[in-house]
């Protein structure tokens, strides 16, 4: 648990995460200091396979809010092929979404993170190839979440068309 400086926070921010997938307990919850108190500003999906974490994912000194969604194993985070993805290519097999609080909710701002989402688009780029390769032998073979063979590729035509819209 440490605080954070968050745009538009009279105060800062602090996060309370859990994360041991296997267990089946994944989540954070972040409070912000309201100057009158703490308030809760963001809890996690119900069934995530990672905590939402505070970073500065741009180097600006802020803070925004990196969490996971659409995972398609929808919380069985310890199967073997969803844990083979994480751990061989350093992700999280679910979209990806960042956020800034404006003062009262958190926004999307995924095209100003154009560098993040293109470094993102290579990664499930790879997994996408891996599968192609590797997808009937173990541990990914008849997996049911990846009965949708186009998942990472979409994923990874959605992080470029970030960067293509942050051009208009």
């Amino acid at each position: 648990m440490e605080w954070t400086a968050l745009a538009h926070l009279n105060g800062r921010a602090v996060q309370v995460s859990v994360d041991e997938p296997a267990e089946g307990r994944v989540w954070t919850t972040v409070f912000g200091d309201t100057g009158t108190g703490l308030a809760i500003i963001f809890s996690d999906q119900p069934r995530v396979c990672a905590p939402a974490e505070l970073r500065d994912v741009d180097g600006d000194g802020d803070a925004e809010l990196q969490s996971y969604e659409d995972d398609p194993a929808s919380g069985d985070c310890a199967e073997p092929c969803h844990e083979e993805i994480s751990s061989r290519f350093g992700i999280i097999p679910a979209w990806v979404r960042i956020q800034n609080w404006n003062g009262r909710s958190w926004v999307g701002t995924e095209t100003k993170h154009v560098t993040f989402y293109r470094a993102l688009a290579k990664s499930y780029r790879a997994v996408d190839a891996w599968l192609k390769e590797n997808g009937d032998s173990m541990p990914c073979a008849g997996v049911y979440w990846l009965r949708d063979a186009s998942l990472f590729r979409r994923w990874a035509a959605r992080s470029v068309s970030l960067g293509e819209a942050s051009k208009k």
